[in-house]
Formats: C-alpha cells, structure tokens, sequence
C-alpha cells in the first residue's frame, strides 16, 4: 500500500507492485466491491466503515441536496456535504495578539493591513498539508479590536476587527484552508 496524492482530495491508499494484480489501473475503492474512486476507510479495502460504499453521496446520505461529495472520508468531520479528514494547525499568532484589531501602540498590524504575508504563511502551511487552522483571536484582549466601558465591560469593537476577520476568512478561502477562531485564554 502506498499513500498517494488525489487530484482535489489529498492522500489516499493506493494497491500497487503484485498487490494490484488483474486491478492495475482502477481506482483505490474498486478493489473491493466500493465504487471506483471510493476511498477505502481505515482497516476496509473497499468502501467505509460505515457500510456505505463511498460514493459521490450527500453526506446526510440521503436525498439529492444538489451537493456532491465527491472524495469522502466517512469517519471525517462534516463540512457543508463533505466529510473530510482534517489534519489541522494551531496557529496562535503572527503579531502577538494583534492578529485580529491590531495593536497601535506596539505597532502589529492586522490581516487586512498585511495579507500577502498572512497569505505567504497560509500558503506554506497548505503546502505541508494543511487544511484546517486554529487561529486565536482575542488573547487577553491586548488587541485594539475590543472596545470598553469605563467599568471595563465590552461595549463594541474596534480598531481593524473587522476587516481582519474579512480578510482572514478571505485569505483562509483562496489558500483552500479552513478556520477556526478562539477567544480569549
């Protein structure tokens, strides 16, 4: 078994030397009852563990949503009517809590004021495999981007909050990684 790249869905088992046999040239999920291009799910050559056969199927498994997944990983994380496995990143920061509002008195600067450098960084990460980032968002709340009141309640937001959650979400799209955001620790 090798692991292979697959155009537009990442790494998958791939039967290869004397193991392909009469095989040679199908797909992975063919081997086994699966529908060609079905990926086999861990410990089953042939369809996912779930019994279903792998196909270009909604993920809800029923019903025609006028979404097809068509690279699924059954035992995956749903997104929209995908499953896909995720092999993520925290990324706590590039500018120490000045991500999201910047920090104007330490001079960080926000996404949406630097993005090809967020960009440069999101694509290196694509590129070792990535597809999911943890991305903090308001650490201690050093950031410009939370406004208060004098009794040191939250009353709004500020300094380049959000342009720097637009530009992130942007960016995180063109670069074909998801996101996720977390607040204060």
């Amino acid at each position: 078994m090798v692991l292979v790249e697959h155009a537009g869905c990442g790494l998958h088992r791939e039967r290869g030397g004397a193991e392909a046999g009469a095989d040679a040239g199908q797909d992975a999920g063919a081997d086994a009852g699966g529908d060609p291009g079905s990926e086999p799910g861990p410990g089953d050559e042939g369809g996912h563990p779930d019994g279903g056969d792998g196909g270009a199927d909604a993920v809800d498994g029923g019903g025609d949503t006028g979404c097809v997944d068509t690279c699924p990983f059954a035992p995956g994380v749903a997104y929209g009517c995908q499953r896909r496995f995720v092999h993520g990143v925290n990324w706590a920061w590039k500018n120490w809590c000045g991500d999201f509002g910047g920090i104007s008195a330490w001079g960080f600067k926000g996404v949406s004021s630097d993005r090809q450098a967020f960009s440069d960084d999101m694509a290196t990460m694509k590129a070792t495999g990535v597809n999911v980032i943890r991305w903090w968002m308001f650490p201690r709340f050093l950031t410009d981007s939370i406004q208060w009141n004098a009794d040191d309640t939250p009353s709004g937001v500020g300094g380049t909050l959000l342009a720097d959650v637009a530009a992130a979400l942007a960016l995180a799209e063109e670069n074909g990684v998801g996101k996720a955001g977390t607040g204060p620790v």
